[in-house]
C-alpha cells in the first residue's frame, strides 16, 4: 500500500499553538536573540517557556514525528496521541553547542485513522518545535501513488465574486508556477474540485494575515489563521487532508473579517492519488447489469455457433475441394424446336447413269443448340417384318439419312454403315404432337440392306454413299438404279444402310 509522507513548518496554520490569557504561549525565534537559528529547518522555529504550554496537531494517518533541538535550558515535555500519554522526556543537554534536528518523538505503529498528537512542556524551561512529519496510507496494496499539481489558474479552481480576486500579489517570484490569486476583502471564497485520496493546499503567509475557514464537500473543517509570526513565509500549507477514498470533492475555503486590509492568497494545490482511483460518474442499475451480462453471454454464444459451422465449412472444404454450383440455364437458350425443311428438286447427273433425277422431299427437321440435325417423318412406322420386303403404311413420309464411318479400313467392311430412322408424331394435319408418342429408333428394313450389299464393295469406302432410287413417280422402286448421295443430303424410298453385324444398337 502507498503511503504518502507530508512535512510542514513550525509556521504552518494547520499547527495549534496554546494560548494563555488571550496571549501566545510561544514565540518565533529570532536571530535577534539566537545565533543559531540557521541550525533550523528554513530558519525557523516555535520555542516556549510557559509551563503546560502545548502545541497540537490533527492528522489522518499511521504515524507522526515531531523534531526541534535539545540544548542547554531546555526541559521535560510530555506526548500525548489521543487518549494515550508517552512517558516524559528531558529536552536538555549539557553540550553547548547543542544538538538540532532532533526527533523529539516518533510512532509508526498507529492505526489508520484521524488522530491528534500533542507536546507539552512540563516546566519553566524552554521547548521547540522545528518541524513535523506525519504518513498516511493511500490506496490497496498494488497502487501507485500519483501526485497532481493544481496550479491557481487550473480551471478547477473558482473565485468568488470574482471582482473579489485578482492574481497580482507581492513576492509573484516565490509562488509556484510564478502565478498566484489572493483578496483582501472579508467574506470573499474559493471552490476547488477534485478526485483523489488526499489534498493539500499551499499559499504565503505573511505578518497579520486574516483568518479563513475551510469546508469539505459542506463540513466544517476548522478555523486556521495566514498570519505568521515574524516574517513572509511563501508555499506554506494552508490545509491538508486524508481518507478521501478517491472519490469526487469540493473544497472551499473562505475569508473571515479582516480589519487589517492584508491579502489571503492562494498559489497552488497537491492532489494525491492511485491508478485505480474511483470513478464519481454514476453507477449501473441492477437491471443494466444484468442486462449487459445477458447481452454479452448471447454475443459470446452467437460467436461460437458462428466458429463452429465456418470450421465445419472448411474441413469439408479440405476433405472434398471445392463444390461447384451449376448455374441455371438461361431462357434466352434456344431450346428444343421443331421447324420445316424444304428442299426443292435437285438435279444431278449420276456417274454410273447417263441420265438425270429429280429427287422431291418434304420433311421436318428436329434441332437443338447443341445437337446436330436430325430429320423426323410425320408419323410412327411400324417395324418392317424380317420375312418379306418392307414398304412404309400408305400416306405416310418416310425419311432416310446415310452415314459413313470414317474408321472403317476397306470395302469389306459393308457392315459398319449404319443409320437411323427417326420417327416422330404427327397428326394428319402435319401438326406436331408431343403427347401422342416420343421419338423412336427403328431398325433398318431388311429389303434396303440387302440392296445396298447387292451394289458392291464399290459403293462402301472412297465411293459417295448410295440410296435405292425411286420411279419417275417419286415412288420407291427396288428395280430403278441406285444413284449417288451427297454427304448429308437426304431423300424418300426404303433405303438404309447396312447395320453393324456385332453390337446392333438397334
Amino acid at each position: 500500500m502507498p503511503t504518502l509522507t507530508t512535512s510542514i513548518e513550525d509556521t504552518s496554520p494547520v499547527i495549534v499553538y496554546s494560548q494563555s490569557n488571550g496571549y501566545q504561549s510561544w514565540r518565533a525565534g529570532s536571530s535577534k536573540t539566537d545565533a543559531s537559528l540557521d541550525s533550523y529547518s528554513s530558519g525557523s522555529y516555535m520555542v516556549t517557556n510557559a509551563s503546560q504550554a502545548s502545541v497540537s496537531f490533527s492528522f489522518y494517518g499511521t504515524g507522526v514525528q515531531l523534531f526541534g533541538s535539545k540544548r542547554q535550558g531546555h526541559g521535560f515535555y510530555q506526548i500525548s496521541i489521543d487518549s494515550l500519554v508517552y512517558p516524559q522526556v528531558n529536552g536538555g543537554v549539557n553540550d553547548t553547542q547543542g544538538q538540532f534536528n532532533v526527533q523529539l518523538f516518533s510512532t509508526v505503529a498507529l492505526a489508520a485513522g484521524y488522530h491528534t498528537v500533542k507536546m507539552t512542556n512540563l516546566g519553566t524551561g524552554d521547548l521547540d518545535l522545528d518541524y513535523l512529519t506525519w504518513q498516511t496510507p493511500i490506496g490497496e496494496v498494488e497502487d501507485t501513488l500519483r501526485t497532481i499539481t493544481l496550479q491557481d489558474t487550473d480551471p478547477a479552481f473558482t473565485y468568488n465574486p470574482s471582482a473579489n480576486w485578482f492574481n497580482t500579489p507581492a513576492n509573484l517570484g516565490f509562488f509556484s508556477g510564478g502565478t498566484g490569486h489572493a483578496t483582501s476583502i472579508a467574506g470573499s471564497w474559493l471552490e476547488l474540485k477534485f478526485t483523489g485520496d488526499a489534498i493539500a493546499l499551499y499559499g504565503p503567509l505573511t505578518p497579520n494575515g486574516p483568518a479563513y475557514t475551510v469546508s469539505l464537500d459542506g463540513q466544517a473543517s476548522g478555523n486556521y489563521s495566514s498570519a505568521s509570526q515574524a516574517i513572509y513565509r511563501p508555499q506554506q500549507l494552508l490545509y491538508q487532508a486524508g481518507n478521501l477514498q478517491g472519490k469526487e470533492h469540493t473544497l472551499k475555503v473562505q475569508t473571515e473579517d479582516n480589519t487589517s486590509g492584508s491579502q489571503f492568497v492562494v498559489d497552488y494545490a497537491l492532489v494525491y492519488s492511485t491508478s485505480t482511483a474511483k470513478s464519481t460518474g454514476p453507477s449501473l442499475s441492477t437491471g443494466a447489469i444484468i442486462g449487459a451480462a445477458l447481452g454479452s453471454f448471447f454475443l459470446l454464444v452467437i460467436i461460437i455457433v458462428a466458429l463452429f459451422f465456418g470450421f465445419r465449412c472448411w474441413s469439408r472444404y479440405r476433405k472434398y475441394g471445392k463444390i461447384a454450383v451449376q448455374q441455371p440455364r438461361s431462357d434466352s437458350e434456344p431450346r428444343h424446336t421443331l421447324q420445316p425443311y424444304q428442299q426443292g428438286p435437285t438435279t444431278y447427273a449420276d456417274s454410273s447413269n447417263s441420265h438425270s433425277r429429280l429427287i422431291p422431299s418434304t420433311s421436318y427437321v428436329s434441332m437443338r443448340s447443341d445437337q446436330q440435325q436430325s430429320t423426323s417423318s410425320s408419323t410412327n412406322i411400324t417395324p418392317p417384318s424380317t420375312a418379306a420386303p418392307w414398304s412404309p403404311p400408305p400416306g405416310t413420309r418416310v425419311i432416310y439419312s446415310t452415314i459413313s464411318d470414317p474408321f472403317v479400313a476397306g470395302p469389306n467392311k459393308a457392315d459398319d454403315l449404319q443409320a437411323q430412322v427417326v420417327t416422330v408424331p404427327f397428326t394428319p394435319g402435319d401438326k406436331y404432337r408431343p403427347d401422342l408418342s416420343s421419338p423412336t429408333l427403328d431398325p433398318a428394313p431388311q429389303q434396303a440392306r440387302s440392296s445396298i450389299l447387292a451394289a458392291g464393295p464399290s459403293h462402301y469406302i472412297g465411293s459417295p454413299n448410295y440410296s435405292e432410287g425411286v420411279s419417275a413417280e417419286g415412288q420407291p422402286s427396288p428395280n430403278a438404279p441406285l444413284h449417288p448421295l451427297r454427304p448429308g443430303e437426304v431423300t424418300t424410298g426404303t433405303w438404309t444402310p447396312p447395320a453393324y453385324q456385332s453390337g446392333n444398337p438397334f
